[in-house]
């Protein structure tokens, strides 16, 4: 291969009209210098006077940007690491100020919260995905535990699509580039009854060849190929009304990214079992710092088996918003279901023969209901938000490994668990006006959560065979997230705030264990997180200049760790523990130019400081203590 990246040659967009939908408030609002107007605390304020560390993008904007994709969020967004999935594209993992989980076992819970149309996402497979028909995101640095549903002890990401108005609008674009990567993707929104009921379907897809080679069979791997569709139906009965029904699908067929063998050890014990049964290893046995690829490290040599190989990825979901005019105040409720299937069979050491592959899949659906009152009292100096939130999730894994596959003796060990998951939730935010610009607020979230899991795992050999007896836990997790804000409108274009929040994300089980003994339960996550911030806008609005700096104490991290086995056998078996504790600070500096109408320079720094902050020992003695944490790069 003799180039490793996707460079696209041609696009061309085609627009007929757009809509004043929220999209265009923020897309001509950072063209036109106006207000952005932001619903990181779940009600409509300018950016600049928001006292939440947020970043907010129009779909324009993204487009202006090359941001095609969720990953391409890090190179606008400070202080974000977001990286894709190991062996299973379409699977994000989602960091912000150091926190975030790297576990893609489905009974860990993200750090980082997703939402798509204020819905919360519960899984990592299905939300690295393409951008399609979108009006606004939202980046919301730090704990947001006070007004959002489930976990979002690092922050939030939040995808609004565009919603349909009296303004028709058709949208087509065509993307072409090198490996034959080829994107479509197009819109219509249309009004059927003026001032009363309006439709938008949206629709795109992805492909290409693939930029890896595996060169045990000379074919190129790691291709894209998805399908995503919306159709939003709206309707306004009165003005006082605003209903919108949302349903939304997609597909992965992708071939993931291959492993690529780095070292092997030869006197590893499946080295020598392998060669025991006639499997010629040799070729794949490396001395540490070479690279043996031909074309540098987008190449790979994988089991031929297994070389189509694809993902699949499906994911569905819909959801009805209610809103309701009260004059000062608004009764809005969010109803919404979502499922999702992924499942993938990969070549778990990277040679190119049979030795050990693999499959995993997850089945999940979830179901949430919110419930908001949000208004403010007559002279505008009292303002709130209260809720309550009710949120079901069932999903089934399965786990397969199949050792020395099509050679010699077969050994397989399979793991198959079911987990349900309840949460309740009650929360209030309340903020007051003590002077013309100085506000304070107070909040809090209430959460219980029940979870139920059942794990069966079996060892197949030939010719005897292992079968444990299927092992169920339940555990329960509460918890109190106070949060307390002060800001203060200096002037026209200067705003300063200082804000305490607590952070929580639940605990679970060990979703990894291999034997039942091992099916312990972990307990919640907790992170203080002390911010102050200032937002500033100069020369007519034509500069902004956002600083901010924080300081977190994050405890109880939940932590896979390998432990001696239970029942007294040799070797080690994978527990999650709350094994670690960390201190976190920094400083995020956003600034954006705009010299003249257009031409716009946006630049954005972010600096962490991230490392473990007591005594975190591994079953071998090794001490973790000031260890960077994972995915936080300084």
């Amino acid at each position: 291969m003799t180039k490793s990246f996707i460079l696209a040659g041609t696009a061309i967009a085609v627009t007929l009209a757009t809509g004043p939908a929220m999209a265009q408030t923020v897309d001509q609002a950072a063209e036109e210098g106006g207000d952005i107007i932001v619903t990181a605390r779940r009600v409509a304020e300018p950016l600049q006077s928001t006292p939440v560390a947020v970043s907010a993008f129009g779909g324009e904007q993204l487009r202006a940007t090359s941001s095609l994709n969720v990953g391409d969020l890090n190179k606008l967004v400070p202080n974000l690491t977001l990286v894709g999935g190991r062996g299973l594209s379409g699977q994000g993992f989602v960091f912000i100020r150091g926190i975030g989980q790297t576990d893609d076992n489905p009974a860990t819970d993200p750090g980082v919260a997703q939402y798509i149309d204020d819905v919360y996402v519960g899984r990592t497979q299905g939300t690295q995905f393409d951008f399609n028909d979108i009006g606004s995101i939202e980046v919301l640095r730090g704990p947001q535990g006070t007004v959002y549903g489930k976990n979002a002890i690092g922050g939030a990401v939040k995808i609004n699509s565009k919603l349909p108005d009296n303004d028709p609008s058709a949208h087509f674009s065509l993307g072409y580039g090198n490996y034959d990567d080829l994107r479509l993707s197009a819109s219509f929104s249309q009004p059927i009854v003026e001032d009363r009921l309006f439709v938008r379907v949206s629709g795109q897809t992805h492909h290409n060849r693939g930029y890896m080679e595996n060169i045990t069979v000379g074919k190129n791997s790691s291709n894209a190929e998805t399908y995503a569709g919306r159709i939003i139906l709206r309707f306004t009965p009165t003005d006082d009304w605003d209903i919108w029904l949302s349903a939304d699908v997609s597909r992965d067929n992708s071939r993931p990214l291959d492993p690529r063998i780095v070292r092997i050890d030869p006197n590893h014990p499946r080295v020598l079992g392998a060669a025991a049964v006639g499997v010629d290893i040799r070729p794949f046995l490396l001395t540490p710092g070479t690279n043996p690829f031909k074309g540098g490290g987008f190449d790979s040599q994988i089991d031929p088996t297994l070389a189509d190989n694809r993902n699949r990825i499906t994911t569905s979901g819909a959801s009805l918003h209610l809103a309701y005019d009260l004059g000062q105040s608004q009764l809005k409720s969010i109803t919404a279901y979502r499922k999702m299937f992924s499942g993938r069979l990969s070549d778990s050491d990277g040679a190119g023969v049979p030795f050990v592959n693999s499959y995993a899949s997850v089945d999940q659906n979830q179901f949430s209901q919110e419930l908001q009152y949000v208004g403010s009292s007559a002279d505008e100096k009292f303002e709130w938000l209260a809720g309550l939130y009710f949120y079901r999730e069932n999903f089934v894994n399965v786990d397969q490994s199949h050792y020395l596959v099509d050679v010699g003796p077969r050994l397989s060990f399979e793991r198959h668990f079911e987990q349900t998951a309840l949460s309740y939730a009650g929360f209030l935010n309340a903020g007051y006006k003590l002077s013309d610009g100085l506000r304070v607020s107070l909040g809090g979230r209430y959460t219980h959560e029940k979870k139920r899991i059942v794990i069966s795992s079996a060892v197949l050999t030939n010719p005897a065979d292992i079968t444990f007896p299927e092992t169920g836990r339940r555990a329960s997790f509460d918890d109190f997230s106070p949060k307390v804000t002060i800001d203060y409108q200096a002037s026209r274009d200067i705003f300063l705030y200082a804000s305490a929040a607590k952070g929580f994300k639940s605990g679970g089980f060990n979703g990894r264990a291999t034997l039942n003994q091992a099916l312990d339960s972990v307990g919640s996550e907790k992170v203080w997180s002390y911010e102050a911030g200032v937002k500033s806008q100069w020369w007519g609005r034509r500069f902004t200049f956002n600083l901010a700096t924080f300081y977190m104490d994050y405890r109880d991290i939940q932590a896979q760790v390998y432990v001696p086995r239970v029942d007294g056998t040799p070797g080690l078996t994978a527990v999650v523990l709350n094994a670690a504790q960390a201190k976190i600070q920094g400083i995020e500096i956003e600034t954006r130019l705009q010299p003249v109408p257009s031409l716009t320079l946006s630049g954005n720094l972010g600096y962490t400081d991230a490392e473990y902050s007591k005594p975190f020992l591994n079953n071998l003695g090794a001490d973790y203590t000031a260890n960077a944490l994972p995915l936080t790069p300084s």
